[in-house]
């Protein structure tokens, strides 16, 4: 994760009307504290964004962890990947996204296509 795929993401989500905090915690039902590279809100949705490390079916696998701990409606999850370090991994859960991007310019486009899809 860099600061260019931060800001991107972020600047999109503010574009579409999100209040966006960095670096933000959520804690669960189990009292455990979750945390996020980057948590939107908007009315009554969330979506919450963690940049996958270089193990990505590992921060996959631990976004559907938190997903079983933080789950409600209106709540999204997302794993953010270069398409190179993700290669042969595929969406294991439906409710947690996995967003590949091979570049910033990418990661721009797919935010928006995804937003707008799930406004219109």
């Amino acid at each position: 994760m860099g600061r260019a795929e931060v800001s991107v993401l972020a600047g999109v989500l503010k574009d579409h009307g999100y209040r966006v905090m960095l670096n933000h915690a959520v804690v669960g039902e189990s009292g455990i504290e979750h945390e996020f590279d980057v948590v939107a809100v908007r009315g009554g949705e969330s979506l919450f964004f963690n940049f996958a490390g270089d193990d990505v079916e590992a921060s996959y696998l631990s976004m559907v962890g938190t997903y079983m701990d933080l789950r409600g409606d209106g709540r999204r999850f997302f794993v953010v990947a270069s398409s190179d370090a993700a290669q042969g991994i595929s969406e294991l859960h439906g409710e947690v996204d996995l967003l590949l991007y091979s570049s910033a310019e990418e990661l721009e486009a797919k935010l928006r296509e995804l937003l707008e899809r799930s406004t219109a």
